[in-house]
Parts: C-alpha cells; sequence; structure tokens
C-alpha cells in the first residue's frame, strides 16, 4: 500500500497520505478467515549474528543452509512439506491454507578473530518473493544455490558439491536474516483449528548449526469471517507552511474509518475486530510513520477512545508496527456489524531536516481479528 506527501514551493509542504487495505491477523492463535490469496502479512522477525565455525576442511561439502528459514533447526526444509497455494509455495498448514515467509538474508565468511576479514558474502531473498540470491568471494561470485530437494533455504553449492572457492579452516559463517510473515490461502480453506509448527531462521554446515525461533504462532483458527474496511485512500494535507520548530503539526486531516464483517451461520463465533498499521517509522518510535526523504513524520489518531492522542509532540496514536487496535467485537450471535470511527492523520515536524519540495511517505492498513 503506496502513501503519497507531496510538498510543493520551497518553503511549504503539500502532502497526501494512501493507504492500501488488506486483511490481516496477530495474537498467539492466528486467525483467518474467507477470501484467498494473501490474508494476512504480520509478525517481523529479525535475527542477526547467526554464527558458526568451519572446521579444518578445504573440500567442504554442503546441502546445509548458508541463509535459510526452516522447520528444522539444523537442516533445510524439504520440498515435501511445501506445496503450491495461490501460486506461491508455502509450508502447509490446512487444506488451502500455507504460510510463508517474506524475507532477506546477508551471509557472511570471515577470518581471524581480533579484527576478521570477509572473504565472501551472500545475499538474498526466501519465500514469497521468491528464494534467490548472489555470492561474492575474494576469487569468484555466481548465484546463490537452492539445494535439491529443500525449500527456502540458500547456500554456496549443493549437496555433493564443492564450494566454488577454498576453505581453509577455522572462517566464521554469519547471518543475518530478516523479515515477516504471510498466510496464503486458495479459497478452499475449511473452518477449525490447526497447529502451526515452530520455524527457525538457520544457518548451517554440515556438522554445525546455529538457529533462532522466529514465528510465534501454535495455532491457527480459520474462521466463516470476512471484513472490508472504508477509509479515505488518498489524503490530501494541502499546502502546509515550513515549520522546523520540532513536533510543530503542519496539517491535519479528518477521515471516516469504517469497519464492516460478516460472518457465517453455523460457524459463528466471538471475536476481536482490529486494525493494524504498517510503513516505515521515524526514528524507531512505533506512533510516527516516517516521510521517505526524512525530516519529518504522520501520526493519527482514531476516535471514540480507540487510541489516545495522536498529536505532534505525542506517542499514543496509532502504531505502525503491525500492532492490532481493537475497534470492536463481533459476536457469535451477529452475523454482520458495521464499526464507525474517525481517524485524524496529522503531519508534524522533525525540525530542522524538514524538507521542502516533493516528498512521498507510504503506510499500509488491514483489518485483523483474534
Amino acid at each position: 500500500m503506496s502513501h503519497f506527501m507531496t510538498v510543493k514551493q520551497t518553503a511549504s509542504i503539500a502532502a497526501w497520505l494512501m493507504l492500501f487495505s488488506a486483511q490481516a491477523l496477530q495474537a498467539n492463535t492466528l486467525t483467518i478467515g474467507k477470501g484467498s490469496g494473501v490474508v494476512w502479512q504480520g509478525s517481523p522477525f529479525s535475527v542477526n549474528n547467526l554464527s558458526i565455525t568451519y572446521q579444518n576442511d578445504s573440500t567442504i561439502l554442503t546441502s546445509g543452509g548458508i541463509a535459510a528459514i526452516s522447520d528444522l533447526t539444523t537442516d533445510c526444509i524439504s520440498t515435501t512439506k511445501l506445496s503450491t497455494i495461490n501460486s506461491t509455495q508455502a509450508y502447509t498448514i490446512s487444506q488451502g491454507v500455507g504460510i510463508v515467509p517474506i524475507a532477506t538474508a546477508l551471509t557472511t565468511l570471515t577470518v581471524g578473530a581480533t579484527m576478521p576479514v570477509e572473504i565472501a558474502a551472500l545475499t538474498g531473498t526466501i519465500g514469497l518473493n521468491g528464494t534467490q540470491g548472489t555470492y561474492t568471494s575474494n576469487s569468484t561470485s555466481g548465484n546463490a544455490i537452492v539445494p535439491t530437494n529443500r525449500g527456502w533455504c540458500l547456500s554456496f553449492a549443493d549437496h555433493g558439491s564443492p564450494f566454488p572457492f577454498t576453505i581453509f579452516g577455522n572462517e566464521r559463517q554469519t547471518a543475518n536474516i530478516s523479515g515477516l510473515w504471510a498466510i496464503v490461502t486458495d479459497g478452499t480453506q475449511r473452518t477449525g483449528t490447526y497447529v502451526i509448527p515452530p520455524m527457525y531462521a538457520i544457518t548451517s554446515t554440515p556438522s554445525n548449526s546455529q538457529s533462532q525461533i522466529i514465528q510465534p504462532y501454535t495455532l491457527l483458527r480459520v474462521t466463516a469471517i470476512a471484513c472490508l474496511i472504508a477509509t479515505t485512500t488518498s489524503v490530501n494535507f494541502g499546502t502546509a507552511a515550513r515549520n522546523t520548530t520540532q513536533f510543530a503539526e503542519l496539517a491535519n486531516v479528518t477521515a471516516p474509518l469504517t469497519v464492516t464483517c460478516d460472518q457465517d451461520a453455523p460457524d459463528t463465533i466471538d471475536t476481536n475486530i482490529n486494525v493494524q498499521f504498517s510503513g516505515n517509522l521515524y526514528n524507531g518510535n512505533v506512533a510516527r510513520l516516517a516521510l521517505n526523504l526524512g525530516g519529518g513524520y504522520i501520526t493519527g489518531e482514531i476516535n471514540n477512545g480507540v487510541t489516545g492522542s495522536g498529536a505532534c509532540d505525542a506517542t499514543t496514536g496509532v502504531t505502525f508496527n503491525y500492532a492490532d487496535i481493537n475497534v470492536g467485537v463481533l459476536g457469535a450471535n451477529e452475523l454482520n456489524h458495521t464499526y464507525t470511527n474517525q481517524i485524524t492523520w496529522r503531519l508534524c515536524s522533525g525540525g530542522n531536516a524538514l524538507p521542502t519540495g516533493l516528498v512521498t511517505a507510504s503506510v499500509n492498513v488491514a483489518v485483523t481479528y483474534n
């Protein structure tokens, strides 16, 4: 979901905020509803410095994952556990439902303890955006390998094939893997509760591995619920005078925020209805959406006590880190319900770094339930 903020004039700002909507969810038990495609994204993870050391062997053979996401802690996931759901290779949870990462990876090989020297690096993507990558070393470069019969896995070499460069021993392999999770469906899912296995970020060799759990859910609840969100997807802040006072409010716009949900009898349930926003954070503050050029930010505030104040100097408004913001409850005795609120967007100054000219910003909004 892309959002724009346009700035006009040398010392003025004219801004646009545009929202995309999707269906999403969160909680220890993950809940999805009707529909097909990517029905949820969330649970971001970042794993840094997964690190192991090679043994003294100049001809190491491997099918391990230099960088991988797996249901195992020591090896890449088997392709027999993945299936094509809505054109995506996902881990099958139940009929027509799968989970898949949306991740990026960087792995380096270094030598030396006190002053390590990098001798090779592998970068790539894992999961929904394709599992692929490239590597460079001090002697060669090429495409990363997805080992035979393995998925969500990147390596320098396939099983039975030597490394494309020499390993002398005691090299340290360090992986950084970050991203989030998605649930994909094909529309044939059946109501019920299903087990989601633990998932790990791993880096491994034939004799060593390190892993960290990155998927917090243990159960997936499939329901007969469908929700739609209606709001102004192109918010025009107009032209505002440039003010370099930190936390100054430059402009604000109030727009409707309406969520409409329905569920099919007899599979009705009680569930919380939430909205969820995500985007680039300003200075790591989860209540501030960064302008792409930096120097300023946007806040949001939902009325009826749904959030706290969204004033530019507050930290209590809409959060942009996939957190659930509850707007109501859909009862098991209700086949449909509409939750009507308003959201106030504020364009805020970050101080002297506030830009002039054209700027952009982006945010995603989703309906979630748990």
